[in-house]
């Protein structure tokens, strides 16, 4: 058994306000190649299709489009559950018709977990779910958190002496070990209350585990986050964006990395603004300034030489976290020029100089001249 192993694609994704949709339907082109140079058995995606519940029109039509491509030009199933970023019934629609094609599309969580059996290996899709939602549906109130939820389903499976293959998406862990979630990734609940023991695991020969978007595994080779196709934030910056590659032959277990390359990379650039103003990309960038001064008109500054710029940051200026307001009172009270001194502080670590508020009273002279 061979299979493709993705998840997390986030069609329609916007990123500060830049549409992903292009790059993303490059990502999905770069798995098509991969599909018609090597015969797979299936392509998986576990979970988060979409990035938002009602996904845009152009993005159903890039998944309809790319979908099509994959079942008709390389004759690969795909298998696909909902994310937490999913809306389940959607995911699921069609899927009695679908699967005459190829497409498993297990959106809404049913009291059995579906088994798809391909040649000697079984895949068990399971859908995201909520433990209130699992509570609900089950009449069992017991079930309060993730763990409690995939403990229940797990024990009630019967194995086979198939390979045994899962399909899932949360937040798995082990030995307490928790990695850290990416900027993008939307909490499942308060607290720990989100975490899954992966130990619950152990009859599985692979699992294929979708949410979080660095690529890693979780205690042993067989429990894998392939990551997200896509970077979608600045902390993603510095992850490996690609694809698991599997092979599951006698029960051993063999996993290649296939990269991506984005049209757009997504990076993060850092130094002075007159330097950054030297580096001109077309990726999208952050840029974090170490100027210890605000720089006027940074950011359109910052956008005419890299027109997808995402953002920017001072890294030397630390900003006044415990500012005070100031009542009516006080503020009368003060001079326009005091005001202005007390703004200055709270977003530079120098005070004003001598130099400076005698340019600011000259200023306010003038200002009060043109006033009365």
């Amino acid at each position: 058994m061979r299979f493709l192993h993705t998840a997390d694609w986030h069609i329609g994704k916007i990123v500060n306000n830049f549409s992903m949709l292009d790059n993303q339907e490059s990502a999905i082109n770069e798995i098509i190649n991969l599909l018609k140079e090597t015969k797979y058995d299936c392509l998986i995606i576990a979970g988060d299709l979409y990035d938002r519940i009602n996904p845009s029109a152009e993005a159903l039509e890039l998944v309809d489009k790319q979908f099509q491509r994959i079942l008709n030009e390389t004759e690969t199933p795909i298998l696909l559950i909902s994310g937490n970023h999913d809306n389940a019934r959607f995911i699921e629609y069609g899927n009695y018709l679908t699967q005459a094609q190829g497409l498993y599309s297990e959106g809404v969580f049913k009291k059995e977990i579906t088994k798809v059996t391909m040649g000697e290996t079984d895949f068990y899709l399971f859908p995201f779910i909520t433990p209130f939602q699992y509570s609900k549906l089950m009449n069992d109130t017991s079930v309060n958190t993730f763990n409690d939820l995939f403990i229940k389903e797990i024990n009630k499976l019967e194995f086979t002496n198939k390979q045994n293959v899962l399909i899932t998406h949360g937040y798995f862990i082990k030995d307490e070990l928790v990695f850290e979630k990416e900027d993008s990734v939307r909490p499942l609940s308060i607290g720990t209350a989100e975490y899954v023991d992966a130990s619950i695991f152990k009859n599985f020969d692979y699992v294929a585990c979708g949410h979080l978007h660095s690529h890693h595994q979780i205690g042993s080779n067989k429990v894998q986050y392939s990551g997200s196709l896509l970077k979608y934030s600045k902390s993603e910056a510095n992850n490996t964006i690609g694809i698991n590659d599997v092979t599951i032959d006698n029960n051993e277990i063999q996993i290649k990395r296939h990269l991506l390359t984005p049209l757009k990379d997504m990076i993060v650039i850092k130094g002075t603004l007159e330097n950054l103003l030297k580096q001109p990309t077309q990726d999208y960038v952050f840029y974090e300034l170490l100027d210890t001064q605000l720089q006027l008109d940074a950011m359109s500054r910052l956008k005419a030489i890299s027109p997808y710029t995402m953002g920017l940051s001072y890294e030397n200026i630390e900003f006044n976290k415990h500012q005070r307001r100031f009542d009516q009172k006080e503020l009368t009270s003060k001079s326009i020029v005091e005001i202005f001194e007390d703004f200055y502080a709270l977003s530079n670590p120098n005070k004003i100089t001598e130099t400076q508020k005698a340019i600011l009273n000259k200023i306010m002279k003038g200002v009060d001249h043109e006033t009365y």
